[in-house]
């Protein structure tokens, strides 16, 4: 994975080449954050792994932003729900972003889920692009656990 490009109505969003990044793993925290339109669906499973894996790195200010957060949690993930996925890997503790999420580019059925987790369930946080990326391990939901509406 060390050159993905993903298109959408005819928008690429891509990170500054692999070559201007010390390893693999800046590379493709900087592709996921540069994923406009979120990543192609083939190469969904290796996010997942990969952000799992606690191979990602974390800068000390996101180091920190996740120590002082509390033990619970309540995120949100704004999702079209014609072509969106409320299994989505970015949540947010940021309600407001979330609906914004939902309903950028006119999405049809713009939708907010709702979840709460435990601090021990999130395998990453991401700041930047002034916004907050939450990433949970997302065996932490089941279809129970997530509230789900169309906004």
């Amino acid at each position: 994975l060390d050159q993905v490009w993903f298109c959408w109505r005819c928008e690429v969003s891509t990170p500054a080449p692999r070559s201007a990044f010390d390893s693999n793993e800046e590379y493709w925290k900087s592709f996921w954050e540069m994923s406009e339109f979120g990543v192609d669906p083939e190469d969904y499973d290796f996010f997942h792994a990969f952000f799992s894996s606690g191979l990602c790195p974390q800068t000390d200010e996101e180091n920190e932003h996740w120590f002082h957060m509390p033990e619970k949690i309540i995120v949100y993930r704004g999702f079209c729900k014609t072509n969106g996925r409320l299994d989505g890997m970015s949540w947010t503790p940021d309600k407001e972003k979330a609906m914004w999420f939902a309903r950028r580019h006119g999405n049809v059925q713009p939708t907010l889920a709702k979840g709460s987790i435990d601090k021990s369930e999130i395998a990453v946080v991401i700041i930047g692009r002034e916004k907050e990326y939450i990433i949970p391990d997302i065996s932490c939901f089941d279809e129970d656990s997530i509230a789900e509406e169309e906004i």
